[in-house]
């Protein structure tokens, strides 16, 4: 007898159909095998299932079993196999009856349980997509798969209650699993403790911020210690508005196959923020592995990449992020096969002018070398830092900054700090609350405007989107020539001016503009 059940592949983080055919012959010698490239644990699978069937109270049929993985020349890998392979031995031993629009999902116990199993979003997601009704799967996994709100789900302890479903008639509908999806708060509940005026003075600073958030530009910052750089790249995260839903189905995908799925993803379209380690090897930064995984640049994927002490991250793992900077995305080659993760993201980093860290300091007195400086910016190659649109640094703060800081004032929203280039009546208020309502306003302009982000423009739509007056025109050259700006700065100085306009709400790049875009290219 032959029995067919519907399942997927997993290739990075698309997935294909594929399915888990069991035949059970009275012919030939009793054994039991998978074909049809499966990986270690899917080969190991086999002791798991016969035992979790005999365990669950069913008799192992002592029969030919062969169970083929279909497509057959795409490799398969993951535990959730287990459950559609048992599935399939228990229809012939209960002679049950499986409609063809269930999908089965989920890694055995020995016992008979069904485990929690990563990857159930995409998975759930490719059922969605292929129009199939229900989907089986262990109890643990089933708010991840409930986000399609059109899939019944339908959540499982263990093997047994799975055949109770099919032989007593009972109908699947889904089990109270649906979170709540689509809560739009106005801004996030750590705002009060988050807010940018506990960031004594680095007005400056604080403006390349709500640029790099408005239009998603790339930004290093460069100063001493305690100057605040990680404060303020930390506080990045909460400039940022909510996902539209198609850009939160791929974070959740990438990070799904990853098993870094959590409630508060799901729920809230948050954009991821990654900060990993200076150690992190190459893998660990573009993904890899003997089954790859994504890497750091995809976890990031429409969020944020924070890189601290950059000159300290291996020149190899800086320099690889030169491709996805440009394209968005990574390709990864491993035995024959390919792998393509997305990886756009907003790249921002922190570091130190020296080993010491007091470089060209005013307060203290720098104790490197110049080969020592040297060698220090030697993992920083000229081509990433062209690739780094807004480029700051940031001096300490001096006790007037601090005295006067709204952080002594009672009023929360004081407006102390001048954000750059704001004068008289432009006064701005710093707080985070206000910085974001900017951000979602410029970036809404964009989306509805031109369909991306400012730093996702191609050069056409800079010279169609990104026009300017004389006046404006011969600034930026005269700048092109004094600077020794690359053609590459010369287009992203059009387009980080072109943000500052949408937040200053105009509908012309000004030289006002220009310049200001101007202060930070000056480190290209």
């Amino acid at each position: 007898m032959l029995y067919i059940l519907k399942s997927a592949a997993i290739n990075g983080v698309s997935t294909i159909n594929a399915f888990v055919e069991v035949d059970i012959s009275e012919r030939g010698m009793p054994y039991f095998d998978i074909i049809g490239l499966g990986n270690k644990s899917i080969e190991e699978s086999k002791l798991r299932i016969k035992t979790a069937v005999q365990n669950s109270g069913f008799v192992f049929p002592n029969k030919k079993i062969t169970v083929n993985l279909a497509p057959a020349d795409i490799p398969k890998q993951g535990s959730f196999y287990d459950f559609p392979i048992a599935m399939g031995i228990l229809t012939y031993i209960n002679n049950l009856k499986i409609p063809d629009s269930v999908y089965f999902f989920g890694e055995l116990s020995l016992n008979g349980d069904l485990k929690y199993t990563k990857s159930a979003f995409i998975f759930a997601l490719h059922a969605h997509a292929s129009g199939n009704k229900f989907i089986f799967l262990p109890e643990s996994c089933a708010r991840e798969a409930a986000f399609f709100p059109d899939i019944s789900v339908v959540p499982v302890k263990n093997l047994v209650q799975a055949v109770d479903y099919f032989k007593s008639g009972l109908s699947m509908e889904l089990k109270n699993a649906n979170p709540k999806l689509d809560p739009e708060p106005d801004f996030d509940l750590e705002f009060t403790e988050s807010s940018f005026i506990d960031v004594y003075g680095q007005v400056q600073a604080k403006r390349a911020l709500e640029i790099s958030a408005a239009g998603g530009h790339n930004l290093i910052l460069l100063g001493a210690p305690g100057v605040g750089k990680t404060m303020l790249a930390n506080k990045y995260k909460y400039l940022l508005p909510f996902l539209n839903r198609e850009d939160h189905i791929e974070v959740l995908k990438i990070h799904s196959v990853s098993n870094m799925v959590s409630d508060e993803q799901l729920i809230y379209k948050i954009p991821p923020f990654r900060s990993p380690h200076h150690s992190i090897s190459y893998a660990g930064m573009i993904g890899g592995g003997a089954n790859p995984a994504p890497g750091e640049i995809s976890l990031a994927h429409n969020g944020v990449l924070f890189l601290d002490e950059f000159p300290e991250f291996s020149r190899v793992v800086v320099e690889m992020l030169r491709e996805p900077l440009e394209s968005g995305y990574i390709r990864i080659i491993r035995n024959r096969n390919s792998y393509t993760f997305p990886a756009r993201f907003t790249l921002i980093a922190s570091c130190n002018p020296c080993p010491c860290g007091y470089y060209g300091s005013r307060n203290k007195k720098c104790t490197c070398t110049p080969r020592q400086i040297m060698n220090y910016w030697k993992k920083i190659s000229g081509p990433i830092l062209d690739r780094i649109d807004l480029q700051v640094r940031m001096e300490a703060v001096n006790p007037e900054d601090i005295k006067n800081s709204c952080i002594n004032n009672l009023s929360a929203n004081c407006t102390a700090d001048v954000l750059a280039g704001a004068t008289g009546e432009n006064r701005r208020s710093a707080s985070l609350e206000s910085i974001k309502l900017r951000v979602k306003n410029a970036r809404g302009i964009q989306q509805s405007g031109r369909g991306k982000l400012n730093c996702f423009l191609d050069n056409t739509l800079v010279e169609k989107y990104c026009k300017t007056g004389v006046e404006g025109r011969r600034v930026l050259d005269e700048a092109f020539i004094k600077l020794g700006m690359s053609v590459r700065s010369y287009f992203k100085i059009l387009k980080i001016s072109r943000t500052i306009a949408d937040l200053d709400n105009s509908s012309d790049i000004k030289t006002d503009h220009i310049l200001e875009a101007l202060q930070y290219r000056i480190n290209a």
